[in-house]
């Protein structure tokens, strides 16, 4: 017990370092330190401390808990300085608050000049664009902006509150599906993560409030709540679509019919007050998919943007002079090839071992690796799955995310330009420990002596 307090000490001296005022160059390097350092103490505290954990151990999960709540209250008061997303979020509710549908409208239409103000509206990024957020994330905006009103807080302070309740509730979820799985130990992966307690209580993604509906999902799972298990996995998945994969992984394995009424019911309350907004919420998908891409590492080097266009360019003879990547139906295509290559592969993986927790864990996780855009928070879909099981590589990304806020180095100085050699070398230890474990598993399977966790 003493050696889990230091460890949570330690953690929390590293996250007091975000508690410093700092111009905005030194302020990338400050949260580089959190993320990356304090990535690697929290892997370290994982190896030592994790075997001294006994499975069933309720002192443990309390102190890991309340330490876990000790790092979000830390960062919960600040202003988000790595992402503006949040501001679109606040804007959302805004807008459903004065009756208007998010998706008809970019915050720059004159309809909404009467909803505009410095603190939020200035702040939103990509004002030319309606929302792109699922329903179940407006419906959150929605909550939040009526916190705002009722309870006179600031338009931040009620977006931080409204996710800390949701994400925290089904941190406590998981930790109790953890204990009664007996594996204890797997709560220091999620609740002392600084990358989630960062992207979360920093920076204030609407990522927090769908990791929060997964663990939810995930704890109910262990605790054979079925029904609500499979509820709280769409509220998951119409947070934001990161975790929709996992539903191929439960379809892959022998899903409960409890979770699937679950699931369909909670599908239809949620979608059912935004059915006329189908066609635009599709139309800011297909924006999103071909406007943007960041850190793809994977995707590069697989060349995925250029599958479909091969066959064109060998049949033009060449006319073409040169090889280059498709029109936006062709890397569309390609991108969706390649996420269901790796999404299969992690299923295969997973299925050596006869477990929907490793087939979760491996589909989803190859799944992100081959996307175009790769934000550092979108690494933190992984962190309930690792709770339940933990592999060294999607553990060690849950570290080298971070990095990838080196952008912000030259986005303050006026351009966004990404580094794809430093890209790369952050990324390679990463698919070098995935790919090994990946071989281990599936020459495990091969001969059976891979068992489930």
């Amino acid at each position: 017990m003493k050696t889990l307090c230091a460890g949570g000490i330690a953690l929390e001296a590293i996250l007091l370092l975000a508690c410093l005022p700092l111009d905005p160059v030194p302020d990338v390097v400050r949260w580089m330190t959190i993320l990356v350092g304090g990535g690697a103490l929290h892997l370290t505290l994982l190896k030592k401390l994790s075997p001294l954990i006994p499975g069933d151990d309720r002192r443990s999960v309390v102190v890991i808990g309340l330490f876990g709540l000790l790092f979000r209250l830390t960062l919960m008061p600040l202003q988000p300085s790595l992402s503006d997303d949040a501001w679109r979020n606040i804007w959302d509710g805004r807008v459903a608050h004065a009756g208007i549908d998010p998706y008809r409208y970019a915050p720059v239409a004159d309809e909404l000049i009467p909803l505009r103000d410095e603190e939020v509206f200035s702040r939103i990024n990509h004002k030319e664009y309606p929302t792109i957020y699922p329903p179940f994330a407006q419906m959150i905006s929605r909550a939040s902006h009526k916190l705002e009103r009722t309870a006179g807080l600031s338009p931040l302070s009620a977006w931080k509150a409204t996710l800390a309740a949701i994400e925290w509730g089904g941190a406590m979820l998981l930790a109790c599906g953890l204990l009664r799985a007996g594996r204890a130990s797997g709560f220091l992966v999620y609740a002392w993560s600084p990358l989630l307690v960062t992207e979360f209580y920093s920076s204030a993604h609407i990522d927090a409030a769908g990791v929060g509906m997964l663990a939810a999902a995930i704890g109910l799972f262990l605790l054979r709540k079925d029904f609500l298990a499979g509820a709280c996995f769409v509220a998951s998945v119409l947070t934001k679509l990161i975790s929709l994969p996992l539903a191929a992984a439960a379809l892959s394995r022998r899903t409960s019919g409890r979770m699937i009424l679950g699931a369909l019911l909670a599908a239809v309350l949620l979608l059912s007050p935004y059915a006329r907004s189908a066609p635009r919420m599709l139309e800011a998908a297909a924006r999103y998919e071909g406007n943007w891409e960041f850190n793809g590492v994977l995707h590069r080097l697989l060349g995925v943007d250029y599958w479909i266009s091969v066959p064109r360019y060998l049949l033009a003879r060449g006319e073409e002079q040169s090889l280059g990547k498709g029109n936006a139906w062709e890397k569309g295509a390609g991108r969706l090839i390649a996420s269901c290559a790796l999404l299969a592969l992690g299923l295969a993986a997973g299925a050596g071992e006869a477990s929907l927790k490793s087939a979760a864990v491996w589909g989803l996780g190859l799944f992100l690796l081959v996307q175009p855009t790769i934000h550092p928070w979108y690494v933190t879909w992984l962190l309930p799955l690792l709770a339940v099981k933990p592999l060294a590589g999607f553990l060690l990304w849950t570290v080298a995310a971070g990095a990838s806020y080196s952008v912000l180095f030259s986005h303050r100085a006026g351009a966004w330009q990404e580094n794809a050699g430093l890209q790369f070398v952050v990324m390679l230890p990463v698919l070098m420990v995935v790919a090994r474990e990946f071989f281990r598993v599936w020459r495990g399977r091969e001969v059976g002596v891979v068992s489930g966790i």
